[in-house]
């Protein structure tokens, strides 16, 4: 049995030879059946070794088709794992670009909400800066109100001062300075001392409120319009007093008086001591001087009718002038009871010495 085992390893060719001691020796003992034997030996063995060279074929393929499928296998999972690699990738970048997308919708609606509230800010300054520009406008309506109140209270004081100071020289030119000069003593005597005009106007950064020019644009146009007012309802006032001549200007003021109720009359006298014009009304009697100059009276007029008063024995001695009286002319005229007149004052003349 043991040759027989190495049979499958010994090529067809060469069996015969190798086993032909043992064939032969079978052959003696059995001759009749040697040819058979031979032939089924040979055919055992052929079988045999066709199977054993299909098992090991078999063997092989099964281990070839083994290392194929291991091959398939690792290809397989290779592929696997690098489409697993791919969908992670994938999943990474979708999982990206989603959260790239949440900022990026996060930081859209952060900016819609920093633009929303930039405009509210916005929209909140300019409507604080429009209120603080209606509070100013209004104020400085109210103020210019107030001031055009304070200039019609003084309408009269006004009118009367520009009278008396506003002169033309011999050339005809207007000499505007002292009345300039009044003008910016009521700004600072009057206007200035209220709260809201200096505040809102005098303080204010508008250069012409600054220089005050408005003020005394508001005060000559606040002057004109009460002549002009005056003159609808006096003819005296449409006179030009600086055309007059000194006589003529005595008939004016007694003229005046006497549409105001006063019997007056011009003295022409040589020797009226001082005096130009009598008037007297509910049994009071006035004694008036009257001097049309384009400078201040002095002392002399209101010594000259305090005289007149004494001498006429009067119970009012005034001065009536076209311009302004001096500084001791005015103490003189306090101390002695003398009243220092403008002719456009001559209207009130009763209402000023307490007759009405």
């Amino acid at each position: 049995m043991d040759n027989f085992n190495l049979l499958p390893d010994t090529p067809p060719e060469k069996r015969s030879q190798k086993y032909q001691p043992v064939f032969s020796f079978l052959d003696q003992i059995f001759p009749s059946r040697k040819a058979k034997k031979i032939a089924d030996a040979n055919a055992l063995f052929q079988r045999d070794y066709d199977a054993y060279a299909w098992l090991v074929e078999c063997t092989r393929l099964e281990q070839d088709t083994g290392e194929l499928n291991e091959l398939e296998n690792t290809k397989f999972y290779k592929q696997l794992a690098v489409s697993n690699a791919a969908n992670e990738v994938k999943a990474e970048h979708e999982r990206a670009a989603a959260i790239k997308a949440q900022q990026d919708m996060f930081m859209k609606a952060k900016r819609e909400r920093w633009a929303t509230i930039e405009a509210e800010h916005e929209r909140a300054a300019a409507i604080k800066i429009l209120q603080e520009q209606q509070d100013m406008f209004m104020k400085a309506e109210r103020a210019t109100k107030r001031v055009n109140m304070l200039i019609g209270m003084h309408i009269g004081t006004l009118s009367l001062k520009r009278d008396q100071t506003l002169f033309k020289d011999e050339y005809g030119n207007v000499l505007e300075d002292k009345w300039l000069q009044a003008q910016d003593y009521f700004i600072n005597s009057v206007l200035q001392k209220d709260d809201l005009i200096s505040d809102v106007l005098i303080d204010s950064n508008d250069e012409a409120y600054r220089n005050r020019s408005i003020f005394r644009q508001n005060i000559d146009d606040a002057v004109n319009e009460y002549k002009n007012h005056k003159t609808e309802n006096n003819s005296h006032s449409s006179i030009v007093v600086e055309s007059l001549s000194p006589i003529e200007f005595e008939h004016y003021c007694a003229d005046i008086l006497r549409c105001n109720g006063w019997d007056a009359r011009v003295t022409q006298a040589a020797g009226d001591q001082g005096i130009d014009v009598i008037a007297t009304l509910l049994n009071v009697k006035a004694v008036l001087q009257c001097k049309k100059y384009s400078q201040p009276i002095g002392n002399k007029a209101v010594q000259e009718i305090i005289a007149g008063k004494h001498y006429e024995q009067a119970d009012i001695a005034g001065v009536v002038s076209n311009s302004s009286y001096t500084p001791s002319a005015k103490r003189l005229a306090k101390a002695a009871g003398v009243e220092l007149l403008h002719y456009t004052e001559l209207e009130q003349f009763a209402e000023k010495v307490g007759m009405k």
